[in-house]
């Protein structure tokens, strides 16, 4: 029984992915948006959000108010939650969030030392920030043009 709920769960994953690459590509009109975020340089999290709503346009800050609702899909393996209800992780240290658009057009990049993450379910790997974090964010936000670039790569 628990292999079939996996089994389903992967689908559902793969079926929502699928849904925002194809979204990507213009034919339904989504932007994919890829937000990273990093502890000490390496990538401790992925969220995947879906741009569509008048959301991909030219000004980033519509893409980070994304930021504050819960994302279609996120890996977060190595993110601790606090203790003890494990609905909150405030990670620590240089700290850093980048918004990029399918992996091509960067919206911006945040710098800092302490960052509070929400989740609704406490098994759930799809983190964001509360409005009040995202508020205090919203200061700190460098770069973000709308220029071409090259896809980012994680480091190694």
């Amino acid at each position: 029984m628990k292999s079939k709920v996996t089994t389903h769960r992967l689908a559902a994953v793969f079926a929502l992915t699928l849904i925002s690459l194809v979204g990507a590509t213009g034919s339904w009109g989504a932007s994919v948006v890829n937000v990273i975020y990093k502890k000490e340089g390496k990538v401790v999290a992925r969220s995947i959000y879906s741009g569509a709503d008048g959301v991909a346009s030219t000004d980033r800050s519509k893409y980070w108010k994304l930021l504050s609702t819960a994302p279609m899909c996120g890996s977060a393996a190595k993110i601790e939650p606090d203790k003890p209800n494990g609905k909150i992780a405030t990670l620590k240290g240089k700290i850093e969030i980048s918004i990029e658009i399918r992996n091509q057009y960067h919206k911006g990049t945040a710098k800092t030392d302490k960052l509070v993450l929400i989740r609704d379910k406490v098994d759930s790997h799809a983190w964001y920030l509360s409005k009040t974090e995202l508020k205090r964010l919203e200061k700190l936000i460098v770069g973000g043009d709308d220029k071409k670039r090259k896809p980012a790569t994680e480091p190694k």
